[in-house]
């Protein structure tokens, strides 16, 4: 009772404050007298009666501020965007009542056309307060509209109980009568604020039986204030109603702000005839048309569709598609909206659709939008890709060849923005026969389809516009046949059938879709720069496989499908075993998961990984870390033995016999081999058998004689000669190096290891950048330097003099002029090297040639190969136009560099090659090439 009474008394103080505000200005009778305050403070319960209550309350002012203010409505474009909201509405509810009368009375006939009108202005020819007003011809409001509606936020129309039963009238016509209005959170009317100190309302009715009602007309001072509704006239001339927004001014007035801008920004497509004028400028939409609008580039909201458009004439009702040549963008009720999810389709990541616009209004529009509408919160994502599926089917049969829409350019342009409608838009394209021109030529679209690296590929040159883009690097040599065969008919293609026949006899290659570029490339680490090179390491593969299912809306199994189908992973791609277990460790464990999602993925994980990862959880023996301080053993792996090193390390760090060490192992199915180890291994055994010698992962193998560097380093290590060390190896049971001196000495290392101290194996070839290394920093001589090596068994044929002749030691430097980097013992010199070397040396390169052979290295040939000149040897080796960079030997020629480098040339394929080759640049025979390439090429699932 007293929170009652007191809540009752400031109820009726906020009313005398509000009457003693207004009436002198705005009442003209005389007024009776009335207290100048009320006040419940004193009131209190009787003593004894009760104690402490409260009551809960709303801070009204800071709750209307939370609806209409900064927390909601952010910009003031929202309160027109609310205004053309609520006249649209009025427009269908007139349209809906006058329908129901032409059904159902014979003795009338009700024609209406709605209209909504802007006008930015100020009163007074321009000189008095400046106002925004909407008008409308709509069903306009009656005095229970506005007590029932109008003023009561959170209030709608459509729960109104009179609506409800108007609906159900309306249900019984025949047709019936459909209603599907916009008003959604029944907040509008206080968004109006966002702009106005003031507002005006004019509005009449038009009642259930086409009657008009009284004029009437109210006046706002802000919301939470009386108003007072005036009937100007008993009878209204024509239904509607007149918004009028004084707007405000001080330092909430933007004098650069314009309702035209406003409407222009949310409003694609009027359901009715919409006109804004705001001094000498003028805007009109037509109904049921796209007005065309390219935004500014930093605008974050707002229409951007412009360029040529075609519309879709046979649409679905409530629902309207118009491709546009530029931008694009999702409608609801014919008005801006971005999507909350954005799968598929609308995964652009501006306006959440490129190429097109989408218009969902009555019983297609969506269920939620968020309280300001700008943000559909359903995922509409299906039905716009139905709608889209559809609508390109009459776009690409019907338009011309020079047509605009589509183009080859227009498909590429939207797929950048949204991979999933370009591939739909090319497969409408490949289905329909469709020509295309591109680069000057007509593309049979059915054959080539579409490739966002076409325009590389094919020497297309490359403009500022241009919407496609080549990932970095040289595309595979199967894509790039695939991309020659696809559009044949060149003089390349024909010169690679010279080379393998086989080619001419593949004639339905598979037409390409836009993401098929994303399948092939991907982005290098912390880029989102395409590569053609990337990873094929399983969690890569997996990371990138996942990330294009979730943002194009598609089963990763159809893209693993269609990966597999042109090249973009192997057919029969393997997960390691070191790869998952730290995938594993990385999920906490889970390895049923992570072989799950990889299997999805299209790579085959073996049953004895996920095991053995699970079985690892529980015991330690099992796991890479064991006694973190004493070192990491390295995975277990099941599809390999298991090194001794592990075992005895395993034995050391656990305090287990070798023998247990091993029986356990054998019993989780891993193969292991204790002959030679010692039962209880000390930790010298543990760095003997490490490859550094610290008693860690890697270890020494069994399969392989032990390199002579790592005998001289354990030699050191452990105190040791080094023949004492060379019986250890053996008693363990490793291969000791067959070939070692008896004058073998630690301060050989220098010799044996590369700078990250991995010793040289007696096999491997050696570069000769290292003897050049060595010989510097021991300060002997080359010769010396390559005879210690071949004192332990490694062949090199290059055999100096001790002393080289004046003036030639700058060849003999991997910082001279002649080119060492990746030639090694195994390797003839490149005459290349040779080539590039005389330019700077003013010689010729087979003078350069006939020094080195002197001392027993030899060239892969003796004089530039014929056909060729000096400059045009040297212009076939440069890499890049713009720099002093040629071939190697360690430089990788693909297919697309032969084919670059014969248009250069003005040669044939094979003559390029065979130049290479007797250059020693390291190019695989073309037909080898062209077959290897034709083995992966896709192929259509044509007879």
């Amino acid at each position: 009772m007293i929170e009652g009474l007191r809540a009752y008394v400031a109820r009726a103080d906020d009313l005398l404050t509000t009457v003693r505000r207004t009436a002198h200005d705005r009442v003209t009778h005389p007024m009776p007298p009335l207290p100048a305050r009320l006040s419940a403070d004193e009131a209190t319960p009787a003593e004894g009666v009760f104690t402490g209550w409260a009551a809960f309350r709303l801070d009204e002012r800071r709750v209307r501020d939370l609806l209409m203010g900064i927390q909601l409505y952010k910009d003031r474009d929202l309160a027109i965007r609310e205004l053309y909201q609520n006249a649209l509405d009025a427009c269908r509810y007139r349209r809906a009542r006058t329908q129901y009368l032409d059904r159902t009375r014979d003795d009338a006939s009700y024609a209406y056309e709605g209209e909504i009108e802007f006008e930015q202005d100020a009163e007074d020819g321009g000189e008095g307060r400046a106002y925004v007003e909407c008008r409308d011809n709509g069903v306009g409001m009656g005095e229970s509209e506005l007590r029932g509606v109008f003023c009561r936020a959170g209030s709608r129309f459509v729960d109104q109980v009179d609506f409800k039963l108007e609906r159900e009238e309306w249900a019984q016509a025949r047709p019936p009568v459909e209603l599907h209005p916009n008003s959604r959170f029944g907040i509008g009317v206080l968004s109006y604020f966002m702009l106005a100190d003031e507002m005006r309302v004019t509005t009449c009715r038009m009642g259930v039986n086409g009657e008009l009602g009284p004029l009437l007309e109210v006046t706002v001072f802000g919301p939470g204030h009386l108003f007072r509704i005036v009937r100007l006239k008993e009878r209204g001339e024509e239904a509607g109603t007149r918004v009028r927004l004084y707007l405000r001014g001080g330092e909430e007035h933007d004098p650069g702000w314009s309702c035209l801008n406003a409407l222009e920004r949310v409003l694609g497509i009027a359901e009715f005839p919409t006109s804004v004028t705001h001094g000498p400028r003028r805007t009109r939409w037509k109904a049921g048309q796209l007005r065309s609008r390219k935004a500014p580039g930093n605008e974050p909201f707002g229409l951007d569709a412009s360029g040529r458009t075609v519309p879709w004439q046979e649409s679905p009702e409530g629902t309207q598609v118009i491709w546009c040549e530029y931008g694009g963008g999702l409608l609801v009720d014919g008005l801006v909206v971005h999507p909350e999810a954005r799968p598929g389709v609308l995964s652009s990541s501006r306006s959440g659709l490129t190429g097109a616009v989408v218009n969902l209004f009555g019983a297609s529009t969506p269920q939620r939008l968020s309280a300001d509408r700008r943000t559909v919160l359903d995922d509409v994502s299906g039905q716009v890709k139905d709608l889209i599926e559809r609508a390109a089917v009459p776009l690409v049969a019907g338009a011309s060849s020079t047509a605009v829409l589509p183009s080859y350019e227009w498909i590429c342009r939207v797929a950048e923005e949204s991979m999933v409608l370009g591939d739909l838009l090319t497969a409408a394209a490949v289905e329909s026969g469709r020509m295309l021109r591109f680069g000057g030529r007509q593309l049979v679209v059915s054959r080539t389809g579409c490739f966002l690296a076409d325009a590389r590929i094919l020497g297309v040159q490359a403009r500022p516009r241009d919407p496609w883009s080549s990932p970095r690097g040289h595309p595979p040599d199967s894509v790039y046949l695939w991309r020659l065969m696809a559009h044949g008919g060149s003089q390349i293609l024909a010169e690679l059938v010279e080379a393998c026949p086989e080619i001419a006899e593949a004639r339905h290659v598979l037409p390409a879709m836009p993401s098929d570029r994303d399948l092939l490339a991907a982005p290098g680490d912390d880029s989102t720069e395409l590569f053609w090179d990337w990873s094929r390491d399983a969690r890569y593969t997996a990371d990138h496989l996942l990330g294009l299912a979730r943002r194009w809306g598609t089963p990763v199994e159809s893209l693993v499908d269609r990966a597999k189908r042109i090249g973009g992973m192997p057919r029969d791609a393997s997960a390691k075993f070191d790869e998952f277990m730290e995938m594993v460790g990385w999920t906490d464990g889970d390895a049923d998961s992570v072989a799950a999602e990889w299997r999805r993925c299209g790579m085959d994980v073996p049953e004895s990984y996920v095991r053995l990862s699970a079985a690892a959880r529980e015991d330690r023996l099992l796991q890479r870390e064991l006694g973190r301080r004493k070192g990491r053993l390295g995975w277990v792996d099941p599809d390999k033995e298991v090194p001794a090193g592990h075992i005895v390390g395993a034995g050391w760090i656990l305090g287990l016999p070798v023998a247990e060490v091993c029986a356990r192992l054998s019993a989780y199915g891993l193969r292991t081999d204790a002959e030679g180890l010692p039962d209880l291994p000390d930790f010298r055994v543990v760095r003997l058998l490490s490859e550094k010698l610290d008693g860690r992962w890697p270890w020494l193998s069994r399969s392989e004689e032990v390199p002579p560097g790592h005998v001289l380093a354990a030699a050191r290590g452990l105190g040791e000669r080094p023949r004492d060390v060379l019986g250890m190896l053996a008693d363990l049971g490793f291969a000791p190096p067959s070939t070692f001196p008896d004058d073998a000495d630690p301060d050989d290392l220098a010799y044996l290891r590369t700078k990250t101290w991995r010793s040289f194996r007696r096999h491997e070839p050696i570069p000769y950048t290292h003897f050049f290394d060595v010989a510097r920093r021991q300060g002997c001589t080359l010769r010396e330097a390559i005879d210690r090596m071949r004192a332990y068994g490694f062949d090199v044929p290059f055999r100096p003099r001790r002393l080289l002749v004046p003036g030639s030691e700058f060849l003999y430097r991997d910082d001279g002029p002649l080119e060492w980097a990746g030639v090694t013992t195994a390797d003839a010199m490149p005459f290349a090297h040779f080539i590039a070397a005389a330019r700077s040396l003013f010689t010729s390169p087979s003078a350069l040639a006939d020094r080195l052979r002197v001392y027993g290295l030899e060239s892969s040939c003796r004089d530039i190969p014929e056909g060729l000149t000096f400059a045009s040897a040297l212009e076939l080796l440069r890499i890049n136009e713009d720099e002093d960079l040629f071939l190697t030997i360690d430089c990788e020629v693909d297919l697309y560099d032969l084919i670059q480098k014969s248009r250069q040339m003005n040669a044939p394929i094979a003559q390029v090659v065979g130049w290479l080759q007797e250059l020693g640049i390291p190019v695989p025979d073309l037909s080898q090439t062209l077959r290897e390439a034709l083995s992966r090429v896709p192929m259509a699932d044509r007879p």
